[in-house]
């Protein structure tokens, strides 16, 4: 049995010399042929972890802006910003252990691969479940803003941020100013806001015709003084419809890169395979050669 098995990975050369035979050729085509696949997806998976790090970078700065205003999207864009980075390094140590053919990293690569899809696949789901519960998240938060208007920076800022991005005023109309005690029309004369929506409300044209501090004042003591110089629309139409796109994008983006990761999975798995068959073969077949020698 053992001299078959030499005669099957041992020859003599022109000067009879044990050598090992050569791996067939067409085995040695497909093992580097799976290494060059395996290294591109790998090349493809490091831009898609920094891919989605970016867009949780970019997603949570705008988030900044109406982070007094609604909480609603910190837990989905940390998990992707978390997830990117975690795959981005993932993805590094995969296209080392790939080069260098260790199987240790490899493994560790499929093993973190096999993780970073389940949480991809949950985020997915949450940035589903936050869209269809975002106009019941947002109204109460815009009405927050609204009423407590003034009574701190961060929230006035964040609402004249809205509602001079966005165009709006309000919550469903300019009319919801009525409950801040500032604009209210029972506020008496003496406030210069009583009746008033503030001057982040003003178009354009009602700044340029009124200036910023007289623009939004008394504008809803009748129904004809706000044409064209206050937005009179609300925003809650404008801001679900902003994190309604953002939560979209970051579910699709999660599960769009997390379905082609299936196949990565394949070649990890059978170039881990490959690699350690190789490392039995060249074992076996040394340990053979000094036998014989």
């Amino acid at each position: 049995m053992a001299d078959d098995k030499n005669k099957n990975k041992l020859v003599d050369d022109d000067y009879g010399h044990r050598q090992y035979v050569p791996r067939p050729l067409c085995e040695q085509t497909t093992f580097s042929c799976n290494k060059l696949l395996l290294f591109l997806y790998q090349l493809l998976y490091l831009f898609v972890g920094l891919g989605l790090f970016i867009l949780g970078v970019f997603t949570e700065l705008e988030r900044q802006n109406h982070r007094h205003l609604n909480n609603s999207l910190s837990l989905p864009v940390a998990l992707v910003m978390f997830v990117g980075l975690f795959v981005a390094i993932n993805a590094f140590g995969g296209i080392y252990g790939t080069l260098k053919e260790n199987s240790l990293l490899l493994k560790l690569f499929l093993s973190f691969t096999v993780i970073a899809f389940v949480v991809q696949v949950a985020i997915g789901v949450l940035a589903y479940i936050y869209k269809r519960r975002v106009v019941s998240m947002v109204r109460p938060d815009l009405m927050f803003g609204v009423e407590a208007y003034s009574d701190s920076t961060e929230i006035t800022a964040a609402m004249d941020t809205l509602q001079s991005t966005f165009g709006c005023c309000g919550i469903t109309s300019f009319q919801d100013y009525e409950t801040n005690p500032n604009f209210a029309c029972t506020a008496g004369s003496s406030v210069p806001e009583a009746c008033g929506v503030p001057s982040s409300c003003c178009t354009p044209q009602g700044l340029s015709d009124f200036g910023e501090e007289m623009c939004g004042q008394g504008v809803r003591l009748n129904t004809t003084s706000p044409t064209g110089r206050v937005y009179i629309d609300g925003c809650v139409n404008s801001f679900t419809f902003l994190l309604s796109s953002r939560l979209d994008l970051v579910g699709a983006f999660a599960l769009g890169c997390a379905i082609p990761q299936v196949i990565g999975f394949l070649l990890t798995y059978y170039f881990i395979r490959r690699v350690e068959n190789n490392r039995c073969w060249y074992t076996a077949t040394n340990s053979d050669l000094y036998q014989a020698l």
